[in-house]
């Protein structure tokens, strides 16, 4: 769907859909409540709703890891607007009163509710399905359904397991989904029929979304889940041998491994890019913009072989190799290479790191002239390392000795190299003379000079891809370790990128001052925060950030120990004075400016902690129904004024 014009600032409110709260909802937040709150969005002088991924991801609460690309999730159907008979519906009625005052959504006892709730439904509707012929026009038009719904009657009988432990149809040829379909059509069509469902409730949202004149944002993950639907019966697509994350940081020594496949981008260009293509078709559906996830990863992705746990051993995918003959060229002789990919390390350097724990860990180890070396037939990787009884002062020191390198090899590339994210600061290349340290240096710089317009051509290649494809208006999440060929190749193209004010910051300068909004480029979308980080009270509270320098800088003195509602104001009308066309904030920080509507703590508005295992995470809800905000004449007032003052600066 359309967008329409960019031709005045405009603002919006960020917000996970099962976090909206109604009277009429059923434990969790449903399609239908997008239209009450869109009317509150709208009476505030709002533009846009801006939702996290809705695809079914089963039982799983991270709406990042998904079953499918296509499916929406069926948590969100509105139960009562199904042709329930009396005895489910006093079963809805009694469930949704329990589940009223949750602070939190009790999501596995909602997804299991309302999957029986829809089952025991499904047996009424069954015999008339197959003479309906919307319904059959439906899944004609929706080819996705079929390996979808084969997938789902599969796991179920499978006792819910991964398909790669499955003992029937685990690798599909030609023709077995279809078979399967067929075979077990009563049981398959359930999942089906679930979705034309949850397709027509979506549908009739959007529409009263855009009668309301709200505009919807939708959330494109750039990667699914192992146990998927879409990897089951797509394998050729993706890269199952390599797993997804980001390189190490300030935030996490070790990087990400997200355990999600990568993608195998030359079979999908081969095809067309026709996968792509019908996911983003199916969201036009609904959005009239998305946001694409970790669109760094378009240009190049941080890939980590399957076999390892942390995201430390990794390499940015597709990338120029730095290859053994351009080392030997430089003047590297071939020794200092294989010392440089298969370190020795001294007696010191293991005693050191081992200590006590050197006689438990040697076998680990081989000893060769010179030292040690780690043994690669013994320690092929983290997760054996993780996955031995060592006592834990051990496994520490062998992962160090096992990090410690300045080039990886990979699966197949005898020639190739790649640098070791920390290859500066290992005791490998610190064993290097002074001439040899020099010549390695210029050839890893050298290696990541070279990758910047190799890396823009294949982000515009995939980027234009997607631009084209729909006539949705294309944000990008583009955080993270950002190469500098993004900003411009988005600039170029009219991808809006995305700016979170409390980390702009000119890091380089004495003080590290935070950088004016009014220079932030107008192509972007500016935010207080994300699903992933604390919100505004909640940083307001971490230790360890300049609060009084940003009190400061908003103007406050004094400096507040916890977030006012002044303060409030002050940084939501910060956020909104950016030149950012669009202002997107989380939900919690529009309700920071009323103390009526906060939650009782900053903690309980976080919606997700990443990295960690948190049973909070993702079930963040509303304090109060969407009514509760709607009655709240003074906070609507507020934020319409501040919406007003930015609605009407002049372009």
């Amino acid at each position: 769907m359309k967008y329409g014009k960019l031709d005045s600032f405009q603002t919006g409110v960020a917000v996970p859909l099962g976090a909206l709260r109604t009277e009429e909802s059923c434990g969790v937040g449903e399609f239908a409540d997008l239209v009450p709150f869109a009317k509150w969005a709208k009476s505030c002088g709002m533009d846009v709703v801006q939702l996290l991924p809705v695809n079914d991801t089963g039982e799983e609460r991270s709406p990042y890891s998904a079953l499918s690309a296509f499916a929406l999730h069926p948590v969100y159907v509105r139960l009562e607007d199904l042709p329930l008979s009396a005895a489910q519906r006093r079963s809805v009625a009694d469930f949704s009163a329990a589940r009223r005052d949750d602070v939190r959504i009790a999501w596995l006892d909602v997804v299991r509710f309302k999957r029986d709730i829809l089952r025991r439904h499904y047996g009424n509707v069954l015999d008339s399905l197959e003479t309906d012929a919307e319904f059959a026009e439906w899944l004609e038009r929706n080819p996705w359904v079929r390996p979808y719904a084969v997938f789902c009657r599969l796991k179920e009988k499978q006792g819910m397991r991964s398909w790669r432990t499955w003992t029937e149809l685990r690798d599909p040829g030609p023709g077995e989904i279809d078979a399967a379909w067929e075979a077990d059509r009563d049981e398959t069509l359930f999942f089906a029929w679930v979705q034309w469902i949850a397709e027509r409730q979506f549908s009739a949202a959007v529409a009263g979304l855009g009668t309301i004149g709200i505009r919807l944002k939708g959330d494109v993950p750039i990667l699914l889940s192992e146990d998927s639907a879409d990897v089951w019966s797509g394998r050729s697509f993706f890269d199952l041998d390599n797993r997804a994350g980001a390189p190490p940081d300030m935030f996490c020594h070790s990087g990400q491994n997200w355990r999600f496949p990568s993608y195998r981008w030359d079979v999908l260009e081969r095809d067309g890019y026709a996968w792509w293509r019908a996911r983003l078709r199916q969201a036009s559906k609904f959005y009239n913009a998305y946001r694409i996830d970790h669109v760094l990863g378009f240009f190049r992705i941080w890939e980590v072989p399957e076999r390892e746990s942390t995201g430390m051993l990794g390499r940015f995918v597709p990338a120029l190799p730095l290859r053994r003959a351009d080392l030997l060229a430089a003047g590297v002789s071939s020794e200092t290479i294989d010392r440089l990919v298969d370190p020795v390390f001294s007696d010191d350097d293991v005693s050191e790191l081992l200590g006590a724990d050197k006689a438990c860990a040697s076998p680990w180890l081989k000893r060769v002239d010179g030292g040690w070396r780690i043994d690669r037939d013994v320690f092929v990787s983290e997760r054996a390392l993780f996955e031995s009884g060592l006592p834990q002062t051990a496994k520490d020191g062998l992962l160090k000795l096992y990090w410690d390198r300045v080039l990886l090899r990979f699966d197949g590339d005898a020639g190739d190299f790649h640098p070791y994210w920390y290859w500066y600061d290992t005791r490998a290349f610190r064993s290097l003379n002074g001439a040899d340290a020099e010549k390695v240096s210029a050839q890893i710089h050298a290696y990541f000079d070279r990758q910047q317009d190799f890396w823009e051509a294949n982000g515009r290649k995939l980027l234009t891809m997607m631009y084209e494809e729909t006539d949705m208006l294309v944000c990008a999440e583009d955080l993270g370790v950002v190469p500098d060929c993004v900003p411009k190749t988005l600039a170029d193209m009219g991808i809006l990128g995305l700016k979170i004010e409390r980390w702009m910051r000119d890091w380089s300068a004495p003080g590290q001052p935070w950088i004016p909004v009014d220079r932030y480029p107008r192509l972007t979308v500016c935010s207080s925060g994300t699903h992933d980080t604390s919100t505004l009270r909640g940083y307001w509270e971490e230790e360890g950030w300049p609060r009084g320098q940003y009190a400061a800088e908003l103007g406050l003195s004094p400096c507040p120990d916890y977030l006012t509602e002044e303060a409030a104001r002050a940084i939501v009308r910060r956020n909104l004075d950016a030149n950012s066309i669009l202002a997107i904030l989380p939900l919690q920080d529009w309700l920071a400016l009323s103390y009526a509507q906060r939650a009782l703590s900053p903690r309980e508005e976080r919606i997700n902690t990443p990295g960690s295992l948190d049973a909070a995470n993702w079930t963040w809800r509303m304090p109060r129904p969407v009514s509760a905000l709607a009655e709240d004449g003074k906070l609507v007032a507020e934020i319409a004024a501040l919406c007003a003052e930015r609605a009407k600066r002049a372009l």
